[in-house]
């Protein structure tokens, strides 16, 4: 085997979608050379398990916004700049390209991250004043001729539909579903009546609409778990505790035992973001044989459930109630058919397809 050297870009401070696709990507190149370089608070680092050759720390911190933190990144940009002068790299990895605007030989999107906060869950601008002026500036312009990649259909879609805007010409945009690292056995004989929803509780995920649907369904127990960090999670944490019915549990920073059990014993898995770009929780819950119900808008609809052919969706409470009682009614034979869909996400299948991919990009 040929031993890559990788130049690997990508923010570690925070846990959630993006971090995870840095960890998923490392691992798949873990017999190679990775030189990594991240944001300045890099906190949660250590959860990788993977041992970079050489951590280089740029002054970067996330928290800045707006057209500081615009310049701010150009800054960073000449830092990686002088960080690889000199060094020769077989693939330079970008995991955050909105963040740290460099084009590498592969740019990894997390949904449309470049306009996220202007479009709606279908990719509908809902102002042409910003994308114009990115346009104009060629604020993005670095990335004309580049190679994008990203995790399915949903993405994928909105980022031709985009570019346009905001005055990018990629070279090529391509997809690999996004894996598991491992899928259990599964007894189904184990579920219980309960329905999980799982992730970051925060207001962004739009929680409430597990709150809605348990007031419907009061002869239902639902459990809403994840992570609780910063102070705006725990101020919405608290507003969801105020506002839950009997029927909800809220539990916050579940270890991972923890968060297996729910999985294991979840007869639907509830998700409610409707703008999101994939979804690996959904992932999660179908690979220990949870029915999944999500919006019928982003990736989990899409790329996940694929528009009900491995689950359910819905688009307003009235909708959601049904669609989870459906879920809760499902016979075996038809659960055991989305429970075998899990192999779609199977690690060895990522990792496979992504250095065929790395080996396709360095033929250019």
């Amino acid at each position: 085997m040929v031993i890559l050297k990788v130049l690997l870009i990508g923010a570690t401070k925070f846990i959630g979608g993006g971090e995870k696709v840095l960890e998923i990507i490392s691992r798949s190149l873990e017999n190679h050379e990775i030189d990594l370089i991240t944001d300045k608070f890099h906190y949660n680092l250590e959860k990788y398990n993977i041992k970079f050759t050489t951590l280089y720390s740029t002054s970067l911190t996330l928290e800045e916004k707006g057209v500081l933190g615009y310049l701010r990144r150009l800054m960073v940009r000449r830092e990686i700049n002088e960080i690889s002068k000199g060094k020769k790299y077989d693939i330079i990895i970008n995991n955050n390209p909105r963040v740290f605007l460099y084009k590498g030989d592969v740019n990894y999107l997390h949904g449309f991250s470049f306009l996220d906060n202007y479009i709606d869950e279908y990719g509908n601008l809902k102002s042409k004043k910003v994308p114009f002026l990115m346009k104009t500036l060629k604020i993005y312009g670095m990335y004309n001729n580049a190679n994008f990649l990203t995790h399915g259909n949903y993405t994928l879609n909105l980022a031709f539909k985009l570019f346009p805007e905001i005055g990018v010409k990629p070279r090529r945009i391509d997809k690999i579903l996004l894996p598991l690292e491992k899928m259990d056995k599964v007894d189904l004989k184990n579920k219980e009546n309960l329905i999980l929803t799982f992730g970051r509780i925060s207001e962004d995920k739009q929680l409430t609409t597990v709150i809605d649907i348990a007031k419907v369904m009061r002869n239902h127990t639902f459990i809403i778990s994840g992570s609780v960090r910063r102070k705006e999670e725990k101020d919405f944490f608290n507003y969801l505790k105020s506002i839950a019915p009997d029927n909800v549990k809220i539990i916050p920073n579940p270890t991972e035992e923890e968060k297996e059990n729910l999985y294991k014993k979840a007869w639907v898995y509830l998700h409610t973001k409707r703008k999101e770009h994939f979804g690996l929780t959904v992932v999660e819950a179908i690979s220990y044989g949870s029915v999944p119900v999500v919006p019928k808008a982003g990736g989990p609809w899409i790329d996940i459930v694929e528009e009900g052919k491995y689950g359910f969706g819905y688009n307003s409470i009235e909708e959601g109630v049904e669609a989870v009682k459906q879920a809760l009614g499902l016979p075996r034979e038809d659960r055991e058919f989305i429970l075998e869909s899990r192999n779609r996400f199977s690690f060895d299948k990522f990792k496979s397809n992504f250095l065929n991919y790395i080996e396709e990009i360095g033929r250019y």
